[in-house]
């Protein structure tokens, strides 16, 4: 069984909830500022995720819960962790009280995310910082623009530079220590005055690396989906990239979970490195970060053979493609 209970896990994620929907609907964006449609993920409690979604595919605002435990509850054979009825009808009904709007649940229980829609659009300036996120870079016309210039080795910088001005939610201290449970579980200690801003600039420069590797990815599934036959390793290294696409909130250790196999987190990022070497073959032989490629801590990678990255304890950007 799960080792939260059901009212434990709703005092663990309700300080998220408050903060996610403030930012949503109470926060007034900057001007120039830049947000991205699939919205802003806050760090795991109580083995849950929540991303907020000022406005994703046509569907208005959302919030997005995921699942992070990858063990089975009661041993090797026991049943996976998913989101329950009852944790799903908790979950709205504390979205419907902090943000004000009509909260309906959009995913079936039993599943390891789920997705509760609110019926009031977000804050008029966060939803105009995601249409100038659509709208792309005035100059190169590409929303998360990496663009190089040619004649000098730098970085369009309309995009950092925007992202970086997106006020962020304020991340809640964790109620309970995660790693040993809810109930009589040893507190954390107060977290350092300046936590949350930390944790906002960390979450700019991973979502900043992630947008760029999301980037990478589409051109790599454009050019393995014109090749006529393609093989099983073509097909796998799609699997590979879709995921990336398909969640670019989700880190490197959430996809590898996702994979149908599940994958190591190394693993997947090896995968992934050699699907987007058909756009740049340079990437085989440069490590991916775990931070440039949408993880949230920076992880040990080094050379890949055979699928398993080498513990050589070196990080590295990820390369980025001239024009």
């Amino acid at each position: 069984m799960s080792r939260y209970t059901r009212q434990d896990r709703l005092a663990a994620v309700t300080p998220t909830l408050s903060a996610g929907a403030a930012w949503l609907y109470r926060v007034e964006q900057p001007a120039g500022a830049l947000a991205q449609p699939q919205g802003v993920g806050l760090p795991v409690v109580a083995d849950r995720r929540f991303v907020f979604v000022p406005e994703s595919q046509g569907r208005g605002t959302a919030v997005v819960v995921y699942v992070t435990t990858v063990q089975r509850l009661d041993g090797p054979t026991g049943p996976r962790d998913v989101l329950t009825a009852d944790e799903l009808d908790d979950i709205a009904e504390a979205l419907a009280t902090f943000g004000g709007a009509t909260a309906t649940i959009a995913s079936g229980p039993g599943q390891t995310s789920g997705r509760i829609e609110l019926a009031s659009p977000a804050h008029s300036s966060l939803r105009a910082a995601v249409a100038r996120y659509r709208a792309g870079c005035p100059v190169h016309r590409l929303p998360a623009c990496g663009h190089i210039r040619r004649t000098a080795d730098t970085q369009c910088a309309w995009f950092p530079l925007g992202y970086g001005q997106l006020v962020m939610p304020t991340i809640p201290a964790p109620r309970h220590d995660i790693s040993s449970g809810p109930s009589g579980a040893a507190r954390r200690p107060a977290p350092p005055a300046n936590s949350a801003q930390l944790g906002a600039a960390n979450a700019r420069r991973r979502d900043r690396g992630a947008a760029r590797t999301v980037a990478a990815a589409r051109e790599a599934i454009a050019v393995l989906s014109r090749r006529p036959h393609r093989s099983t390793a073509t097909e796998e290294a799609l699997e590979i990239l879709r995921l990336r696409v398909d969640h670019p909130e989700l880190s490197l250790r959430e996809l590898a979970a996702m994979h149908r196999p599940p994958l190591t987190k190394d693993s997947y990022a090896a995968r992934l490195r050699r699907a987007l070497a058909v756009i740049d073959p340079a990437r085989t032989a440069s490590p991916v970060n775990s931070r440039t490629a949408g993880g949230c801590v920076r992880g040990r990678v080094g050379s890949v053979t055979s699928g398993r990255a080498s513990d050589t304890g070196i990080t590295a950007e990820l390369p980025r493609r001239t024009a």
